[in-house]
């Protein structure tokens, strides 16, 4: 395949906000946070690319890097729209992503067949998150004798996280520029191609859009906060939303299909703001949302942190604590059909501490109200204002406490902050590849890091602890597949 590799390069950082306001100046940002490296001559020391060099990338590209590439470490303290700003300042409008003619398949359109026992469908081919491979084609006798058969680079990216989906000869895939992909498994090459906001590491999950079955739904999050579902037949956006209005919010569990609805566990990175002193932390609950499949219309949305957060305390410097906060979803949920439930596991506390942080919760799946939750981890209160000498949900934080200034965005070993510079790949390329094995179809799980895209799988288990009944968002009522992949996929990142 020739659609293969391209350099990355860099940016960073400025001040947060909670909720979507005013576009920020890409300009100021860039001046008073980005030119001591970008404008400074390069050295041993300073490897950031010069700014005459981002302007000729494109706008997108520039995100992609501050999203997930060479500088995600020093630009999660950035809210979307100051990431955006800077890279509208800086860069040439437009993408430049699009695969290259000679990596499209013949036929354009997906055509799927009914569904076959060894389908690999979303984050489990089971709603029950088993993970099992029923009807394996693949025997551990067979491994050694696996020969490479094609390989396929995302462009531009220096990992790859999200678990495809096989159903049949199709690959469904997304990436963490943000491109999804419909491949044929057997060769390759592209069906069609949609480019997302954000990264994804989400599971692709595909289902029915209609009783009948002849039209399906590519459905999936991304990191920039936003609910997709595609055709999947032709990769058109059937519709997008927001499960949650946060600035931070990130979608990294897998969704999970039922009946017509979509079940969407919701995560943030608002833990990682506090790098910035002058973050008041924290606003974002986690959540689990609702969506009708046929339509995208909000079902129900029940959150994990029952309390609104408010404005607790104030620190040496006037800025504010806010709290109770965090308890994101970031793993994929789990059904039990039989009890009328979808199970989830919560994250950490930000600030405050709440009964459903880093615990198994039971959703009632009729109306998203909390049938029981056991918490496993009580008091785990943290963001990372921790790694800059404390702060609001630290420990030992007091209402005096003064944060440490981090003074530079392109530190020295002796600036006080966490050492973090530039690092440009020359390459930045990350190959998806199948393998076959004496002209047998091999078929083997899809895997991904736990808590990355399905994360830690929910364990059924019961409580006696008094149900706790989270806020509940409902709208007007009204009104999956077993197996796994026929092509075994793994993948590697490019040097």
């Amino acid at each position: 395949m020739p659609f293969m590799r391209g350099a990355l390069a860099v940016l960073v950082l400025g001040a947060p906000t909670h909720t979507f306001a005013a576009t920020p100046s890409g300009e100021a940002i860039f001046a008073a946070r980005c030119a001591m490296c970008h404008d400074a001559p390069p050295s041993a020391d300073n490897r950031a690319p010069p700014k005459a060099l981002l302007k000729q990338m494109s706008v997108a590209r520039i995100v992609r890097t501050m999203d997930f590439g060479a500088m995600m470490s020093l630009t999660y303290m950035l809210d979307r729209a100051e990431r955006e700003a800077v890279a509208a300042y800086l860069g040439v409008p437009g993408d430049d992503r699009a695969p290259p003619p000679s990596a499209y398949c013949a036929e354009r359109s997906v055509t799927l067949a009914k569904t076959d026992a060894r389908d690999w469908n979303g984050w489990s081919p089971a709603p029950t998150n088993t993970r099992y491979q029923a009807q394996p084609e693949l025997t551990a006798a067979q491994l050694g004798r696996l020969q490479l058969k094609w390989a396929f680079g995302f462009e531009g990216d220096v990992n790859a996280f999200a678990p495809p989906a096989v159903l049949g000869a199709n690959l469904f895939v997304g990436s963490a520029g943000g491109s999804i992909y419909a491949l044929d498994a057997r060769s390759g090459c592209i069906h069609w191609h949609y480019q997302a906001d954000g990264p994804v590491r989400t599971a692709m999950l595909i289902s029915p859009v209609d009783d009948g079955g002849a039209r399906h739904a590519v459905v999936f999050g991304d990191q920039a906060g936003r609910l997709y579902a595609l055709a999947a037949e032709t990769g058109a956006l059937l519709w997008r939303a927001r499960p949650d209005e946060h600035e931070a919010t990130k979608l990294t569990g897998a969704p999970l299909a039922r009946g017509g609805i979509v079940y969407v566990p919701v995560a943030s990175w608002e833990e990682s703001r506090p790098l910035n002193p002058a973050y008041e932390c924290c606003t974002f609950r986690g959540s689990v949302v609702a969506y009708r499949i046929a339509n995208g219309e909000k079902v129900w949305q029940s959150f994990l942190v029952a309390e609104t957060p408010k404005a607790r305390a104030t620190d040496a410097k006037g800025g504010r604590e806010w709290g109770p906060s965090g308890a994101g979803t970031w793993s994929a949920p789990t059904l039990d059909a039989a009890r009328g439930l979808l199970y989830v596991t919560t994250g950490n506390n930000y600030t405050g501490q709440t009964a459903m942080s880093d615990a198994v919760v039971a959703l009632k799946i009729a109306d998203g109200a909390v049938a029981w939750s056991k918490q496993l981890t009580p008091g785990d209160e943290f963001n990372l204002s921790c790694n800059r000498g404390g702060g609001a949900g630290c420990p030992g934080w007091t209402t005096t406490s003064a944060h440490p200034p981090c003074s530079s965005v392109c530190p020295t070993a002796s600036s006080g902050c966490s050492s973090a510079r530039s690092r440009v790949s020359s390459t930045g390329s990350t190959r998806l590849g199948a393998a076959s094995s004496s002209g047998r179809r091999a078929s083997a799980r899809a895997a991904s890091t736990a808590g990355s895209s399905g994360g830690s799988r929910a364990t059924a288990a019961t409580s006696t602890r008094p149900s706790r009944i989270s806020r509940v968002e409902r709208a007007p009522t009204r009104r999956r597949s077993t197996g796994g992949p026929r092509a075994s996929i793994r993948r590697a990142a490019a040097a």
